[in-house]
């Protein structure tokens, strides 16, 4: 016999569960996903969980795609990617972040984007942040603000600049191997 999710949710009474939660049991479950799926989620599953992502203390931000277009469209992908972030950090209304991801691949260090870059690990910075993870393709971006390395919380601290030739051989056993 078929069920819907709404029947699967449910309890035989009828009573919807996952509404009830608190707000921080809430906030917990969405810290283990990408802020991007958060966001496009949480709407989906009740209006109770529409704004919920505003609140999260737990930033993870991946611009893998980049990596993976022509070299031509990287500004213009890197662009939808800062607009993106920029919007998330404009909208949310906790300025309390405990976790911080950035994953990006632009290849070209150039003002806005370092620019961007700082601006973003700037806002990341505060006494509550605990995890801090940087990986960047640009090589050549220098301009992490020192005030990091003095986070009170700060207890894991990971940065990893990848070479521009970086690329991945994947084998027909669906193994795959980091080449630079």
């Amino acid at each position: 016999m078929d069920t819907t999710m709404a029947e699967a949710i449910s309890d035989d009474d009828g009573i919807d569960r996952i509404n009830q939660l608190p707000n921080s049991l809430l906030h917990h479950i969405l810290s283990f996903l990408p802020t991007k799926t958060c966001i496009q989620t949480t709407p989906l599953v009740s209006r109770k969980w529409r704004n919920l992502w505003k609140n999260l203390e737990s930033l993870d931000f991946c611009d893998k795609s980049s990596h993976h277009i022509q070299l031509n469209d990287n500004e213009e992908q890197f662009m939808i990617f800062s607009v993106f972030v920029n919007t998330v950090l404009a909208l949310r209304r906790s300025r309390v972040v405990r976790k911080f991801r950035l994953l990006c691949y632009h290849d070209q260090l150039d003002p806005f984007s370092n620019h961007s870059l700082h601006t973003w690990i700037s806002a990341a910075i505060g006494p509550n942040l605990e995890e801090f993870h940087l990986t960047l393709l640009t090589a050549g971006f220098s301009n992490i603000p020192l005030s990091l390395f003095s986070c009170p919380n700060l207890v894991s601290l990971r940065q990893q600049f990848l070479s521009s030739f970086l690329f991945i051989v994947k084998f027909s056993n669906n193994m795959s191997f980091l080449m630079s």
